[in-house]
């Protein structure tokens, strides 16, 4: 394939010059992946751990992806991993209710059985609520990582 310059054009018509174009481009992909880093909540630092201060008040639980765990789990280890193992949930779970979550609940993929992630449990903002059971009732228990 020839490259870029060579071309013939396949839209309209554009009368800006090469490197005009290739410049904006540049700026295009650095406010892209500040935006993106941004929206990752990376630094210069790395990644910073979620905290329940960030979610919206109507939130009770957040997914904190396998990717974003391994993530954080390898810029604090000296040891990578590439899958949520037991070491891996035993370090994030410690870290989660350090950080003050109430808990969370790892959960496998759906197709692989592979870790997923974790759900993260905000802690109540309330004291003394009352809950109505009907016929049924879901219960997820915080795990340390240890089961």
């Amino acid at each position: 394939m020839p490259p870029l310059a060579a071309r013939p054009p396949s839209g309209p018509a554009r009368s800006v010059p090469l490197s005009n174009r290739e410049n904006q481009h540049q700026t295009d992909a650095t406010a892209a992946s500040r935006y993106w880093g941004e929206l990752l909540k990376v630094d210069m630092a790395g990644f910073k751990f979620p905290t329940p201060a960030t979610c919206k008040l109507k939130d009770r639980s957040v997914l904190c992806n396998a990717e974003r765990i391994l993530d954080l789990y390898n810029q604090s280890n000296p040891k990578p991993y590439q899958r949520i193992t037991k070491t891996v949930k035993v370090w994030f779970a410690a870290e989660a209710k350090e950080r003050g979550w109430a808990g969370g609940h790892f959960v496998p993929d759906a197709q692989s059985g592979h870790g997923a992630g974790c759900v993260l449990f905000v802690p109540p903002q309330t004291v003394n609520v009352s809950i109505k059971v009907k016929k049924t009732t879901l219960v997820l228990e915080a795990e340390t990582g240890e089961e």
